[in-house]
């Protein structure tokens, strides 16, 4: 919950009203204290006097305050909630934001004094925030490791993930064998003139890749650049998602990385998470800087908790006499993964 402060005067408003009602407890209390003296000089029954806690309650009387609430993700618009300060808590809120919303059931948070604190402060606008909202990009391999209890270790490597065990189909058709002509000649020219050094540079070579990979597929896959993708534990923008053109589901998550190979695949455990959570049982995750390739196969448990495999790395050297053989290789690996995840087509391994 974050508080936006709004209005300085209404903390004096308020706290002129609580100086007023003391003032009136003061005064009530002296005329209580005259009555017990003349109890004592005059024998005749005195009246009824209201007591202190009667007092003590007018201190506390009903304020009814107006909180304005915003809601994200994804919410952009806010909401007007009234309550009474001194029987509203979370509890309230969360029903208020559910049938506002239509969300789904919430953990309870009684912390009624975070209310207080807030009218305190003269803060009448909040926005509420649903479990962790952090970018892809923010996760590190050791805050993975420590959400997904991967291992615990103090410095963990990669090989703290399970490695994963994956086949390679051998593109051998007319068809597919066109296509390999193409991105040869492709990935040529553009190693020629477009060196490989920054992440856009990388991402011009991926994104070849991706268009023989939705090609040797046809019609089956649709590649989608910047897709917004957002989960339990992360959101934001992915380089490129491939996605089923007949369900719109997306079935890989592709992380272009250009520095450190521990955050991209950090990175890239969040974001396959976050698509299993729309329902899937299995997502492909590729890690590259366009020359080392790793693939990352994500699954739902018995316990409905993400498990992880990652691939030994395969690496292109497009100034070598063997890229050819290394890049059908990688084409090989992916279009196998794909149809591991979800069938996509008939091809020999």
């Amino acid at each position: 919950v974050e508080s936006e402060r709004s209005g300085k005067g209404l903390k004096n408003y308020w706290q002129g009203i609580l100086n007023a009602c003391e003032k009136k407890i003061i005064k009530r209390k002296r005329k209580t204290d005259k009555g017990k003296e003349k109890e004592n000089i005059d024998p005749s029954p005195s009246k009824r006097t209201r007591s202190i806690d009667q007092d003590q309650k007018e201190l506390y009387a009903i304020i009814i305050v107006e909180f304005e609430i915003l809601v994200t993700p994804k919410r952009i618009k806010t909401f007007k909630w009234v309550m009474d300060i001194n029987k509203a808590a979370i509890e309230d809120l969360k029903n208020s934001i559910i049938a506002m919303h239509h969300l789904s059931e919430m953990n309870k948070n009684g912390h009624r004094s975070l209310l207080r604190i807030f009218v305190l402060k003269g803060s009448m606008s909040f926005t509420v925030s649903f479990g962790e909202t952090l970018s892809f990009s923010k996760w590190s391999f050791r805050m993975i490791c420590d959400l997904y209890r991967i291992r615990d270790v103090e410095d963990p490597q990669l090989s703290a993930l399970p490695s994963l065990n994956c086949g390679c189909v051998k593109l051998k058709g007319e068809r597919e064998k066109s296509i390999i002509r193409h991105i040869m000649s492709d990935l040529s020219f553009r190693y020629k003139y477009i060196p490989i050094g920054n992440e856009a540079s990388k991402v011009k070579y991926v994104g070849a890749y991706l268009v023989a990979i939705t090609a040797i597929f046809e019609d089956k896959l649709i590649i989608r650049t910047e897709k917004y993708i957002s989960g339990p534990n992360g959101h934001g923008p992915v380089d490129f998602a491939l996605v089923s053109s007949q369900t719109s589901e997306v079935i890989c998550v592709i992380e272009v990385n250009s520095k450190d190979f521990l955050q991209g695949i950090a990175q890239n455990t969040v974001q396959c998470e976050s698509v299993l959570m729309k329902g899937r049982k299995n997502v492909l995750g590729i890690i590259t800087d366009s020359e080392k390739w790793y693939f990352l196969k994500c699954s739902l448990g018995i316990d409905e908790k993400p498990i992880f495999n990652l691939s030994k790395p395969l690496v292109v050297v497009y100034s070598d006499d063997d890229m050819e053989r290394r890049l059908k290789e990688v084409l090989g690996h992916i279009v196998w993964l794909l149809n591991d995840v979800q069938s996509l087509g008939e091809y020999s391994s």
